[in-house]
């Protein structure tokens, strides 16, 4: 079977295309493919009375609409469920709005998996779970000033497919801060029973700002989780909301090393592996990209793959 690949022209006017294939004085009957246009994602809004008529690309890919009554944070986003309706190149949504201002974000639907936002009482807590029953927020009673509508956003694909799980999971609204720790609960796949493969990131503008090689970062490894090998259950502490990171790792031994700067060339691009003082050897995580700048002599140690 011979594979044939075309380029088509990011500028070709949509419609059906015709196709010969010539091998040597041999030519192949005329046949046609379908060129559509795809346009950027962007989300129109055009109001008329109390209502407002949303409009996005239809092939863009699958998208939610969201809402907020204002845009000083703590900001929190609403899904709006009326129905979608497609229109040609658009897809449409017409929401009736009551009084005041109203902001309107477009997401990508067809990779997320959402705990739909529930009003969670400072009196009585309470757990939110996704619908798959695969992780779950339990918030104590009396840990919250003041009764808050919390929403949870996890990542339904896989951020790193190479690994055999992770996931990010958003918790809004961002900045929310406990009194005392709510627990944020995973429930890991069959064959991940290893604890020392399960690690936890967190990314916060609260986390210290710490450098890596020539980068500063906030991501933050936590080391306060529990993961109970039997149940294949994750558990943890969460003080503030921002970003949380979830993977797991394969036992294997990393077998990149720096290159002595001997080896180098100017201009040549380095990927720096980070010290992890948890795993007891050095990870990509967050690890970092730099470029040679070149040494004194060849035999000097200055710039040696970390510049």
């Amino acid at each position: 079977m011979t594979e044939i690949f075309f380029a088509v022209p990011s500028g070709l006017t949509p419609g059906t295309v015709s196709v010969r294939v010539r091998a040597g004085s041999a030519i192949s009957e005329p046949f046609g493919f379908v060129v559509s246009s795809t346009l950027p994602a962007s989300l129109s809004a055009v109001r008329q009375g109390d209502r407002v008529i949303l409009a996005w690309p239809a092939r863009g890919g699958l998208f939610e609409v969201e809402s907020a009554p204002g845009l000083d944070p703590p900001v929190t986003w609403t899904i709006e469920s009326n129905s979608q309706l497609p229109t040609g190149e658009l897809t449409a949504m017409t929401v009736t709005v009551a009084g005041g201002a109203r902001f309107f974000r477009l997401r990508s639907g067809g990779s997320v998996s959402r705990v739909r936002g529930a009003m969670v009482t400072a009196a009585e807590g309470g757990t939110l779970a996704t619908a798959e029953g695969t992780t779950n927020l339990t918030v104590p009673p009396r840990v919250l000033a003041q009764d808050t509508r919390i929403e949870v956003t996890e990542l339904a694909h896989s951020p790193h497919p190479e690994l055999p799980f992770s996931t990010d999971i958003v918790m809004s609204p961002a900045g929310l801060k406990f009194q005392q720790p709510a627990t944020l609960q995973v429930q890991l796949p069959e064959g991940i029973t290893d604890p020392r493969l399960v690690e936890v990131y967190s990314i916060s503008p609260a986390n210290e700002l710490v450098r890596s090689g020539v980068e500063q970062s906030r991501l933050r490894r936590l080391t306060n989780v529990v993961f109970e090998s039997a149940t294949r259950t994750l558990r943890v502490p969460v003080e503030h909301f921002y970003v949380f990171s979830v993977l797991s790792r394969r036992l294997q031994e990393e077998i990149v090393f720096d290159i002595p700067g001997q080896y180098l060339k100017k201009g040549d691009l380095i990927y720096t592996l980070t010290s992890d003082a948890v795993l007891g050897h050095r990870g990509w995580i967050p690890g970092h990209c730099g470029m040679f700048l070149g040494t004194r002599d060849p035999s000097s140690k200055v710039n040696d793959g970390a510049s």
